[in-house]
């Protein structure tokens, strides 16, 4: 009873090998939404200073 216990909570619970559970997935979820900002902002700025460079 112990091991069919202990496999459903570390294999039928977790999403991937990384500990990513259901209890914590909205707040992974928010922070790969502000990661993926973070670098959309970044790409941007970065563009944005190319652009300004080649300007005379």
């Amino acid at each position: 009873m112990a091991c069919a216990n202990l496999l459903t909570v570390s294999w039928l619970y977790r999403i991937s090998r990384f500990g990513l559970g259901w209890d914590n997935l909205l707040s992974t979820f928010v922070d790969l939404i502000i990661f993926a900002l973070i670098a959309m902002i970044y790409t941007r700025a970065v563009n944005m200073k190319t652009e300004s460079d080649l300007t005379i």
